[in-house]
């Protein structure tokens, strides 16, 4: 038996940690459920000492420094699950296809992920024990998906459907990532003008505009004066702009503070649009997978809230399982937070829960929303681009204007 480290809500709305002894995870969350708790995560106690083998496989991963220094990355993870697939469908067993994989694999990281998911198998372990055992590796909904198939014999059909989604989820990271590179790169770029234009080219001028004795233009005198101040506290300028991208960094990490800037994202203009679509998407398309996989409503829930990146949305998937679990709708809590998730989201669900089509009704709702996303990085893209260099070429073109008229003032040009 391990000791468990289990995260619950409170009565009041708040967290608190449990410890609890059980034979594995699960068993740690059933016991917790049974008393009528609301489980958010279970984690190995790190103080925890068992007996018990599903212990043994997690004191037996996190000891091994070879496990941090080699790791499987994620797109050979998504090919391994692909391949683990084809292998199973094909009548081979899960030994047999892992150890056929190992040979394949020419990575180390993937290698060592292969032996100790075998060597758990064949001590007698579950395939879903197996990548618990990982969970650096394998997210929580992956774990829950392949529990749920062993239990009803689809696991090559189930296998598939997550290596459909992982890579889903890797494209969408990508264009994402496509689409806040360019805006970005004009905001690094209007900052670095700026600093180069105050600490290098002004300072050239302003002997020859000082030395005149006239009077100079506002404009004139307003960049010498920011000039004259960037020299003097550049360093500290960088300090409070080091400074403030940490502070908001950990901000973010602390529970308030993740969920206000996660909500002010939500109310930014175009932004909070593509921000509340990928929420929208990544909710829909968890929950349909786990939901056909056969996993409870409320345990898929619990598991879909792990896999949303912004807090505010978890939140309002933590007031559908309190909803559920008092008795009450799916849909209730979502009328009341249109600010997070669209009224559509609502409206579909409720049809869905009504018709008995709830997992369509959720494809459907990520169909929906992935198209709309896509017009929404345009428009983003569409005004920031433009925005940005307007904003470049202003202040470019105002430092010289107001040096020119600088000249002209000086030397009665």
């Amino acid at each position: 038996m391990a000791n468990f480290k289990c995260r619950v809500l409170k009565n009041d709305g708040g967290e608190e940690v449990v410890d609890i002894g059980a034979d594995n995870e699960r068993d740690a969350a059933d016991i917790l459920k049974r008393e009528g708790r609301f489980v958010l995560s279970v984690e190995l106690s790190s103080a925890g000492k068992s007996s018990g083998s599903e212990a043994g496989m997690h004191k037996r991963v996190s000891a091994d420094p070879a496990a941090i220094l080699f790791r499987a990355k994620k797109k050979g993870v998504i090919l391994m699950i692909r391949q683990l697939a084809v292998l199973l469908e094909s009548g081979i067993s899960i030994v047999h296809a892992l150890n056929s994989l190992e040979r394949q694999s020419r990575s180390r990281g993937m290698r060592r992920l292969l032996v100790r998911i075998r060597d758990d198998i064949e001590a007698g372990h579950s395939l879903s024990d197996a990548l618990s055992a990982n969970s650096r590796v394998f997210k929580q909904y992956v774990i829950s998906m392949v529990r749920a198939a062993e239990s009803s014999g689809e696991l090559d059909v189930t296998m598939s459907s997550i290596a459909d989604k992982l890579e889903e989820e890797a494209e969408f990271r990508r264009q994402m990532i496509t689409a806040l590179i360019y805006p970005s790169i004009l905001l690094i770029m209007s900052l670095v003008v700026v600093m180069l234009l105050g600490i290098f080219i002004i300072p050239k001028f302003a002997p020859m505009l000082e030395g005149g004795g006239k009077t100079v233009p506002w404009a004139t005198q307003l960049v010498m004066d920011i000039s004259d101040w960037i020299q003097k506290h550049w360093v500290r300028v960088l300090q409070v702009i080091f400074g403030t991208v940490v502070g908001l960094f950990l901000f973010r990490r602390t529970d308030r503070g993740g969920y206000l800037v996660d909500l002010f994202l939500l109310r930014i203009p175009v932004v909070g649009k593509v921000v509340q679509s990928g929420s929208v998407i990544a909710f829909s398309n968890n929950l349909a997978m786990l939901y056909a996989s056969g996993v409870p409503i409320s345990d898929a829930l619990q598991t879909v809230r792990d896999t949303l990146a912004n807090s505010a949305a978890a939140r309002l998937v933590d007031r559908m399982v309190d909803s559920i679990l008092s008795g009450g709708s799916l849909v209730e809590p979502l009328r009341k937070a249109e600010h997070i998730f669209p009224p559509m989201v609502a409206e579909m669900l409720a049809t869905g829960e009504e018709t008995g089509e709830l997992e369509r009704a959720l494809l459907l709702l990520g169909k929906i929303f992935k198209t709309m996303l896509n017009s929404f990085v345009k428009q983003m893209n569409a005004l920031i681009e433009p925005l940005m260099i307007l904003i470049l070429g202003g202040i470019v073109g105002f430092v010289f204007y107001a040096l020119i008229t600088g000249v002209l003032a000086v030397y009665g040009v």
